[in-house]
């Protein structure tokens, strides 16, 4: 609610272009993925994809309904649709991430590490619904974002006091 401030979001697992990613292992019930280097997998609050302006595809974004006690929810990015889904709309199907989930969603592409190399495949699940020991925060402004950064870190330190904001830089 900072002026300023269009959209803020947490992404666990790395940021873009950030140098870091998580790895793990899908399931695509009645399919054999043989050969698979896996997908990776970020957690993300619902404001995430518009934050980073990431565009939706298929399906619907992450809401804030999408938590710990509602349906496992995940959204794909456009190659893991077409590596695990070729030739279908995956939106209402299932896929296994450490347990089953519904892709509700088809998100754009993103670069993982550089410009050069390709997107990989990869999946969002709702930071709600999983374990996060740590995370980035994402905030998209309208002005310059270092006059927004006062703001920024007096609600973060309003709600976790405990919580410094370091490594403060723009994408």
């Amino acid at each position: 609610q900072a002026p300023g401030v269009i959209h803020a979001s947490m992404i666990s697992g790395g940021i873009p272009m950030g140098g870091g990613m998580t790895v793990t292992s899908i399931t695509v019930p009645g399919r054999k993925i043989e050969n698979d280097d896996g997908i990776s997998i970020r957690g993300v609050t619902p404001e995430y994809h518009k934050a980073l302006r990431i565009p939706l595809k298929a399906g619907r974004l992450f809401e804030a309904t999408d938590r710990k006690d509602g349906a496992n929810v995940v959204i794909l990015n456009e190659s893991a649709a077409r590596k695990y889904f070729p030739g279908e709309n995956p939106v209402g199907r299932s896929v296994g991430l450490s347990e089953d989930r519904a892709v509700v969603g088809i998100v754009g592409d993103v670069h993982q590490f550089s410009l050069e190399t390709e997107p990989r495949a990869e999946a969002y699940v709702p930071i709600a619904q999983q374990e996060a020991p740590f995370g980035d925060l994402i905030v998209r402004t309208s002005d310059d974002p270092y006059q927004v950064l006062p703001a920024v870190k007096a609600a973060v330190l309003a709600e976790l006091p405990d919580v410094p904001l370091r490594s403060v830089r723009s994408m």
